[in-house]
């Protein structure tokens, strides 16, 4: 039995037009003289802008094989990579873009034995540049094969790895994907669309049930514990700043308490509010420095260990913790500039009998 399952909606951008990504997983097999056929009435579908079939799609796992190596040199120099059987349309249905040479064509009859590599692969086999590497000759498991493509890097995966050393090779047999890219005007026609294809795909296989999910969903996946960590971390963080503005509120109203005489003092004495609340801002600023002083190294350790969990990332940078302290810094200004303004307002003689 043939089970397929139909995924969909990963959005693409081809030339300023967003394209939407439709795949059909097929677990078994068999009967894969049905593949041509489904592919053919798919076409005919309006709405339909390509589809291709592959061995695997964007996000999910492909093999390993070890024993690949240029034509001439010693086998010991093989290293392993990643490689993946598609057809002719692959590369046009996913955007990959060609930096060298052409893509599979079934008007070379040679193709059977052609290979289309990532700069990646490139580089691991030593060609340096990717017109260098057309039309080398690699030994693939004792079978020698030539490359007639040099595509873009890639993320097959999620950003939590490197780019992958792929290698497409062209596969008639052993495909377990089917990807129909949808037009970007036919978006709001998805559901009839979907329902043309299970139309087409219970005539070819009647006792399989048709089912879909978008692509971007299995992106989605590989983030799901990222997302989490998302949230709590957000509602750990407004909890932390609740807190911090409480405790800033609390220390300004206890320093304005404490010093409701001297306040009283320098009034009388002709100091303007501006000159008090900057001597007072003084202590605070001591203790916010100090926080920083504790907070920002354990803070950079924290971040730089977590965003090491991905092969892309961000760099730190200077602002990212100039920002808080400065934030905190004005939000401890206005606290102490509220309760000093109320202080200062207070008649003096008011001010001296404070206990």
């Amino acid at each position: 039995n043939q089970l397929f399952t139909l995924s969909r909606n990963r959005l693409f951008t081809l030339g300023g037009i967003s394209t939407r990504v439709t795949e059909l997983q097929k677990s078994d097999e068999s009967k894969n003289d049905h593949q041509d056929q489904f592919k053919i009435q798919a076409m005919t579908i309006p709405g339909i802008q390509n589809v291709s079939v592959s061995a695997s799609i964007p996000g999910q796992w492909i093999s390993k094989v070890r024993g690949i190596y240029q034509a001439g040199q010693e086998e010991e120099k093989s290293l392993t990579y990643h490689t993946l059987g598609v057809d002719y349309d692959f590369l046009q249905t996913y955007s990959l873009k060609l930096l060298a040479g052409r893509n599979f064509s079934g008007q070379f009859g040679s193709d059977d034995k052609a290979l289309v590599v990532t700069e990646k692969a490139m580089r691991q086999l030593g060609f340096s540049t990717p017109e260098n590497a057309l039309n080398a000759k690699l030994n693939v498991r004792g079978v020698e094969k030539e490359i007639i493509g040099v595509v873009k890097d890639y993320h097959h995966m999620s950003l939590h790895e490197n780019y992958q050393a792929i290698i497409f090779y062209p596969e008639w047999q052993h495909k377990e994907f089917y990807s129909v890219k949808l037009d970007s005007k036919s978006f709001q026609q998805t559901a009839n669309i979907l329902s043309s294809l299970e139309h087409s795909w219970k005539m070819l296989y009647p006792s399989n049930p048709f089912e879909f999910s978008f692509l971007n969903e299995s992106f989605e996946k590989q983030y799901n514990a990222d997302i989490k960590f998302g949230k709590i971390f957000n509602v750990f963080t407004v909890l932390a700043i609740l807190l911090a503005c409480l405790g800033l509120f609390g220390q300004a109203s206890f320093t304005s308490m404490k010093r409701t005489k001297e306040v009283g003092i320098r009034i009388a004495l002709g100091s303007t509010t501006t000159e008090i609340v900057l001597l007072l801002l003084k202590d605070m600023a001591v203790l916010i420095l100090l926080a920083g002083v504790i907070a920002i190294p354990i803070a950079y350790i924290s971040m730089n260990r977590w965003l090491d969990q991905f092969a892309f990332r961000i760099n730190l940078t200077w602002w990212i913790f100039a920002i808080p302290l400065v934030s905190v810094s004005i939000i401890a200004l206005l606290f102490i500039s509220f309760q000093i303004i109320k202080v200062a307002n207070v008649n003096p003689v008011k001010s001296l009998k404070c206990e």
